[in-house]
């Protein structure tokens, strides 16, 4: 039989198209593990998702990374909390000041009417005594020489 150009056996063809399949199904996989799990695990949350024999392996073989990056995500979400909490702190530190202004305010206008009202309560209370000492005290009619 002679060879010819571009033909390969049955066999040989079969075989690549199976292993590219199987790396096709295995890259798939690969994609949806990586999606649906997280990148900031704990070891313990690692190692309760593995079988028994491969959690003693893998505490054997275990990276630090990970618990490194679980620590610097903790760190940035506490910062980034503190950070919110110092804004809101902050913008109510500025309605406190407001609002004390705003006491002030009413205080020096309470003030200032007490103040007037005091003044109009010395003048009447001078009236009323000026009134009283300059009175003449008008003689009681007699009934008695009245026909």
């Amino acid at each position: 039989m002679p060879f010819r150009r571009g033909a390969a056996s049955a066999s040989t063809v079969s075989r690549w198209d199976r292993q590219g399949w199987i790396t096709l199904l295995a890259a798939l996989l690969l994609a949806l593990i990586t999606l649906f799990t997280s990148h900031y695990r704990s070891t313990q949350e690692f190692l309760a998702s593995l079988p028994p024999w491969r959690t003693r392996l893998a505490k054997l073989n275990w990276h630090p990374t990970i618990e490194k990056k679980v620590a610097s995500y903790a760190s940035e979400q506490r910062a980034k909390q503190l950070r919110l909490e110092t804004e809101k702190i902050k913008i109510e530190i500025v309605q406190i000041r407001n609002e004390t202004e705003q006491l002030r305010n009413e205080t020096e206008r309470l003030k200032k009417g007490d103040e007037q009202f005091a003044k109009r309560d010395a003048k009447i209370a001078a009236l009323w005594s000026s009134s009283k000492a300059n009175a003449t005290p008008v003689p009681p009619i007699e009934t008695s020489s009245i026909p």
